[in-house]
């Protein structure tokens, strides 16, 4: 009886661990292979853009744990499925349950590895002036500098732009900065912070500096009695401070358009005449208010 006694124990127990056993292989196990050549069996939860959520296949119930994404090869599921990550472009969550697997987001547009910009103006061609420029991102997508450029298509030196100055003055100027009809051209730095980053639809605002040139008439007052004056093209320049702020939608991963504005307060510099017989000439300056804003299109890389 003692000896049956002994068997009988020994089979349960040898009952218990097989049964255990076999337990452990019916749950199902996915395998999570590492860039550096290393592998883990685990339960995966989540594949997120940037992190994988997993439990422990020895703690089902247990934590879930989080690894970056940008370390991982590939997962292979229980059931033989195989999601290659090393090269597969960020997307949305890919949400996996034991009992069902939500179908794929589709792709975000937003590629944070496109950090240049070169735009062009669609709405300066209005206002006689073909205008871009360069925008970079840098700082995770919080802060972008523009360096805009633009180009007067008026009087350019092509066609006579003397109107006559008034009675009384000895020049003619349109003194409105970056929208003078005698602009040459103006460029300048604009710096913008973006409060939630860089995403499909964002806001940014900051200082900007902008410094331009353009023609301008000068006349000489040459002889009195009638007056008569002698007038010549010269070239001035201007300087302006503004704040500004833009909004930028991300059409495709690519393309984008963006609206802006901004105001502040410029400054002139240009040369006149004493309002004399054969006066000396002299620099003089002048502050006015500054209003712009417009709609671009642009390309990243």
């Amino acid at each position: 009886m003692a000896i049956m006694n002994g068997n009988s124990s020994i089979t349960k127990l040898l009952f218990f661990v097989l049964t255990c056993f076999f337990s452990q292989g019916l749950i199902a196990q996915d395998t999570i292979f590492y860039l550096n050549a290393t592998s883990q069996v685990a339960k995966v939860i989540e594949i997120g853009p940037k992190q994988v959520k997993y439990k422990k296949i020895t703690n089902p119930d247990g934590p879930v744990y989080l690894i970056e994404r940008n370390t991982i090869s590939r997962i292979v599921y229980a059931n033989g499925d195989v999601d290659s990550l090393s090269n597969k472009p960020v997307s949305p969550a890919i949400i996996k349950t034991e009992k069902t697997k939500k179908p794929d987001a589709p792709a975000m547009i937003f590629n944070e590895h496109l950090n240049n910009t070169v735009y062009l103006s669609i709405s300066d061609p209005f206002t006689g002036l073909i205008s871009g420029g360069f925008e970079h991102r840098f700082g995770k997508g919080y802060f972008h500098y523009r360096i805009p450029f633009s180009i007067g298509t008026g009087y350019r030196g092509i066609q006579d732009m003397f109107y006559g100055a008034p009675p009384g003055n000895s020049y003619n100027y349109d003194n409105t900065g970056y929208y003078d009809e005698d602009k040459i051209f103006s460029t300048g730095l604009n710096l913008n912070y973006f409060p939630g980053g860089f995403r499909r639809l964002s806001f940014g605002f900051g200082p900007e500096l902008e410094f331009g040139m353009f023609h301008y008439e000068l006349q000489k007052l040459i002889a009195e009695n009638p007056p008569i004056y002698e007038s010549s093209k010269e070239t001035g320049s201007y300087s302006a401070f503004m704040m500004s702020a833009v909004l930028i939608f991300n059409i495709t991963e690519k393309l984008i358009i963006s609206t802006s504005i901004g105001t502040g307060l410029g400054m002139s510099y240009q040369y006149v005449y004493q309002y004399t017989i054969d006066g000396s000439k002299y620099s003089s300056s002048s502050s006015f208010p500054v209003l712009k804003g417009g709609f671009q299109i642009g390309y990243k890389f």
